[in-house]
């Protein structure tokens, strides 16, 4: 846990755990989450408590960092994969932050936040563009961050998915202003460190995906995406299984959540889906059990006849997810078991099979 001994914040860790894999795993939790590097030192003893360790940050420019991550203190609680996303929209590789030159971006951040940009308080690293607006990301609020993410991306006027996902991104931090992140002081190293992994995979999870985008083989990308999917199952502890046969039928793969089987059926091809393949697939999972469920993964959606037509009538025990839920799902706009769960309740109180991202 995270207390205050002599002076500073620090991790007191059970006296049996090894003080140099600690330290190694702590230096590589904060610098791959938070791109800050820092030394490290881990004591033989707490003076509380003689069966711990205590591992406190040392030197370095993490220093003041790792202090606020160990309080809880950062006001803006964008991500690591969030972060990365946003970060190749707005060009910022390189320094720059889109076309702007010095003049203009000070004058635009003024516009919009009131702030100004090239005071001392954002000062990070090189200093450039690029650099400050990372710091306003570490320094500022939620909502404050939220807004200019938006007018950065009203300005820049692209429409691409990854637009989009950085939208999703500002939407989350307006919606959540008054909401402080969770006080870490209260999470164990272990709680921390798995939280910090779950963003590494989802984020190499979406790189993966982003790829397979451009792959000309679609029998071979749908083959990686069942792979991908089960993977992301697997993230979430829904005890995923693997694709497997029955007699006459091939099954995607299943997952389980809140005590319920789901059966999976992935495609991804370049049209919208018609009835035909809904069909098929509810067929499948009715002829299970009177308890089976279904998730329909359709990476470019139903066609509207198709909505229609299964639903007509009908109690569908599945419902569709397209390739922007996908996204969001990487990209950490949505806990995956939070998305399962608000799709299952549309679908059990309203019947809705396919809804847009927006809706949730």
């Amino acid at each position: 846990m995270v207390t205050e001994e002599g002076g500073g914040r620090v991790f007191r860790l059970p006296r049996d755990a090894d003080g140099a894999e600690i330290i190694a795993r702590l230096t590589s939790l904060l610098v791959g989450v938070h791109n800050k590097e820092s030394a490290w030192s881990c004591s033989d003893a707490s003076p509380h408590d003689p069966q711990d360790h205590i591992v406190r940050p040392t030197t370095g420019e993490g220093l003041e960092y790792h202090e606020q991550v160990l309080a809880g203190d950062l006001v803006s609680d964008l991500t690591f994969s969030e972060r990365r996303v946003l970060e190749q929209v707005l060009g910022m590789a390189s320094g720059y932050v889109l076309d702007f030159t010095d003049r203009t971006f000070e004058e635009f951040i003024r516009e919009h936040t009131g702030r100004e940009i090239w005071n001392a308080r954002y000062e990070y690293k090189s200093g450039s563009k690029a650099n400050r607006l990372r710091a306003f990301w570490t320094k500022e609020e939620n909502a404050l961050v939220g807004k200019l993410l938006i007018a950065l991306l009203d300005y820049n006027e692209e429409t691409s998915t990854r637009a989009l996902a950085c939208r999703q991104i500002a939407q989350r931090l307006l919606g959540t202003a008054t909401t402080r992140p969770s006080d870490n002081s209260h999470q164990t190293f272990e709680q921390i460190a798995q939280q910090a992994g779950r963003s590494r995979t989802l984020c190499q999870l979406k790189e993966r995906f982003t790829l397979l985008n451009a792959e000309k083989d679609r029998n071979k990308a749908g083959l990686a995406l069942e792979q991908l999917l089960n993977e992301l199952f697997e993230v979430f502890d829904l005890r995923p299984r693997q694709p497997y046969r029955v007699v006459g039928e091939q099954i995607d793969g299943s997952f389980e959540l809140d005590g319920h089987v789901y059966l999976v059926e992935s495609k991804w091809e370049k049209h919208a889906l018609p009835e035909a393949d809904l069909l098929i697939f509810k067929g499948k999972i009715e002829s299970k059990s009177p308890f089976t469920r279904g998730v329909f993964i359709a990476l470019n959606g139903i066609t509207e006849p198709a909505k229609y037509a299964i639903t007509r009538g009908q109690a569908p025990p599945f419902f569709v997810m397209d390739g922007y839920d996908l996204l969001m799902i990487l990209s950490e706009a949505i806990d995956l078991r939070e998305f399962l769960k608000r799709r299952v309740r549309l679908l059990a109180e309203e019947g809705c099979v396919s809804v847009p991202f927006t809706a949730l």
